[in-house]
């Protein structure tokens, strides 16, 4: 029930949270290249960052299906394979000459796992209340019950997952005493995020649509992590982050109107799952008849 219950909350989210997950919780990670070595040194940072976002997003609408993490369904054995490629790649960089493991440690190590979980969890809970979306005890406890499930089947050992949202910002606070500062990865997976909007597959104006994507993003980023970082980051700056701000004004009105109305908050439901999965159909060709095998390696 908690876990059904997790997946009705994740899908009246709607876009918000997959602007939090790209534009803070993925955007914000670059900062600490430790998390972006295994991309480096793998040689996935010359895949092309569409290809790797509609990847991450496939997954994600996988476990946030209804009975997706029932065993076998799609998002369990996604899940299952994920896990399984970390464990390879960690085996193969513990052996290769070029990992530095004093400065990184071990490859995508227990802290690195825990710290990703949390970025889908708990920086989610925060964004979304940033955005003007603010979920009861319940909601909450619910949600942080999903993660760790997800957590515990990606391979994350039980103490390092969360079990209320204290424990995760004491574990944020510790990811700047333990990752290098910034660096060139940063900077080069930052600015390939950031223009990977003029990849996606819009119907109609399609250039016009690619170029407010772009800086809508940006705002958003810059709405949470600052203009400095944004440097950091090798991003460009925005004059303001008007789009973060038309964002809580309308999440304020949707969200607050919804406590009171059982049909709003089913119509944010609805429309807010239909809306996450147009997010994944904008990365697939409208000449792919099997979209979903050509963007998710993982399930071929």
């Amino acid at each position: 029930m908690k876990i059904q219950n997790a997946v009705n909350f994740t899908h009246r989210l709607g876009i918000n949270n997959g602007f939090v997950l790209r534009d803070v919780s993925l955007m914000a990670g670059y900062m600490f290249p430790g998390f972006n070595q295994p991309l480096v040194l793998t040689g996935a940072l010359k895949q092309q960052v569409n290809v790797r976002l509609a990847e991450t997003t496939k997954w994600w609408i996988d476990i946030t299906e209804t009975d997706g993490l029932q065993r076998f369904h799609s998002g369990f054995t996604s899940t299952i394979y994920v896990r399984f490629i970390h464990a390879l790649v960690r085996h193969q960089l513990k052996k290769s000459e070029r990992w530095d493991s004093k400065t990184w440690g071990v490859p995508i190590n227990q802290y690195d796992l825990a710290m990703t979980n949390i970025a889908f969890s708990n920086v989610v809970l925060l964004g979304v209340r940033a955005l003007g979306i603010f979920p009861n005890k319940t909601e909450v406890d619910e949600y942080l019950h999903f993660w760790r499930y997800v957590g515990w089947l990606m391979g994350v050992e039980e103490k390092w997952l969360i079990n209320k949202e204290s424990e995760a910002w004491r574990m944020i606070y510790w990811l700047q005493f333990s990752h290098p500062a910034s660096d060139e990865s940063s900077a080069a997976l930052g600015a390939s995020l950031s223009k990977e909007p003029f990849f996606r597959e819009y119907r109609h104006f399609r250039p016009l649509q690619q170029k407010l994507a772009y800086r809508q993003h940006l705002e958003i980023t810059q709405f949470f992590i600052g203009k400095k970082r944004m440097q950091s980051l090798g991003l460009r700056t925005r004059p303001a982050s008007w789009f973060a701000y038309y964002l809580i004004m309308r999440n304020l009105i949707l969200y607050t109107g919804a406590k009171r109305s059982p049909k709003l908050n089913q119509y944010l439901q609805n429309q807010g799952r239909r809306m996450q999965k147009m997010g994944l159909s904008l990365y697939q060709s409208p000449n792919n008849k099997n979209p979903s095998k050509q963007l998710a390696s993982m399930h071929q």
